[in-house]
Formats: structure tokens, sequence, C-alpha cells
């Protein structure tokens, strides 16, 4: 809507996009729909695959049906995934996000101020939602026209980093690989590359502006 209502009527330049973690699901879809939209598209620790742990993922995605719908039976709520709950910031030293000590209180700070951005963790029926749209994500990877840089989190634990492996790997077979032909690992950097500790996000954003310069 913001692309169709304000981009497109007053921004006449070449538009690029940048998504990360479950933005570059929703990023991936929307350039599939439309194709023709954005010049050029970066993606940061894109969530293409869940992290089902040592689950194998067909089992994983049928027993995530049988919750969903057991569940249903009882309440028309989705209640959280296993072991959810909700919002609870984590000290630094347990978190999975970043290195950068400064940048984590910063973040958990503006949390604390602003209650309406903390989440709980994921519900059963948004697990559900999200594997059902990558499935058709990449049934229709071929509707990806634009040129794309996928970065990657070496030390990543929050999401599958396979999903982003072979959404390259499936680019390059169509014709149209990602730069470099795989995602870009920027090595020993946790999930969120933007508020990384300086060395790892200068990395990610030297990678980014000189794509979209280029």
């Amino acid at each position: 809507q913001f692309i169709k209502q304000i981009e497109k009527t007053q921004y006449d330049g070449n538009l690029f996009m940048l998504s990360h973690s479950m933005g570059g699901a929703i990023g991936l879809r929307y350039i599939q729909q439309h194709p023709e939209t954005f010049e050029k598209v970066a993606f940061s620790s894109p969530m293409w695959a869940l992290n089902a742990g040592p689950v194998p993922k067909p089992i994983a995605k049928g027993l995530l049906k049988i919750v969903a719908w057991s569940t249903s039976l009882w309440s028309d709520q989705s209640p959280y995934f296993f072991g959810g709950q909700d919002y609870n910031p984590v000290p630094f030293a347990e978190n999975v996000l970043t290195h950068s000590n400064v940048r984590y209180i910063y973040f958990r700070d503006t949390y604390d101020q602003t209650p309406e951005l903390q989440l709980g963790s994921v519900t059963i029926n948004w697990i559900q939602e999200s594997v059902a749209a990558l499935d058709i994500a990449y049934e229709q990877l071929n509707m990806v026209k634009s040129p794309v840089l996928v970065l990657q989190s070496g030390a990543e634990k929050v999401i599958d980093n396979e999903g982003q492996n072979r959404f390259c790997q499936r680019l390059k077979d169509s014709g149209n690989p990602c730069v470099s032909g795989t995602p870009i690992v920027i090595e020993n950097a946790q999930h969120e590359l933007f508020i990384e500790e300086d060395k790892k996000r200068s990395e990610a954003l030297k990678h980014i502006i000189g794509f979209f310069s280029s």
C-alpha cells in the first residue's frame, strides 16, 4: 500500500528494497507478485526456512498440522508454540541476536519504553501460516526478476540458513543468480546484522550500499 500510494505517485526514481528476517519472507512474496517494482533487492538474514532443530522437516510439518488442529478444538486463540511465552527480555549473555552489548541494551530499552513493540514467542498458527507462505514462495521463484543480494548470518541460531542456500541455488538454476551466486556470509555474526558489533555490521552495510550503488 505504501509503494502504491506514496512511492509510485511522489517518486520517479529507481526503487530498492531492503528487508530483514521475517520481512525477507514478506519481501520475497511481494517481488513475486510485483516483479517490476524494484530495481534491486537485498535481504538480510531472511526467514526462508524455520529452525526445526533436530526434527526432520517433513515430520515437523506433519506434527505442526496435528497440533494446530488439536488446539483449535478447545480454543479459538492460537497458543504459543512449545516452550513459548509472553515478551521476556533475556540477559545479554544469553541472547542469540547480537554480539554488541551496547546495541542490545539500546534495543531492549526501546522495547521497555514502547510496550506496543514487544513481541512474545511465535504461536502455532503463526508457524503454520509461515510454512504455507514459504512453500508458495519456493514454487514461484521464477517470478523473481530483480538482481538479488542475500546476506547470511554466520552464527545464526534464530532461523535455518539452509533456506537461503536453497533460494540462491534455485535462482542460479533459473538464470538469475544471487550476487556471488550464493548467500554472502557475515562470519560469526548473529541474526540481527544491523545491531551487530561494529565490524560485522559495517561489513553487512558495505555489501548493501555497494550493491545498491553499482
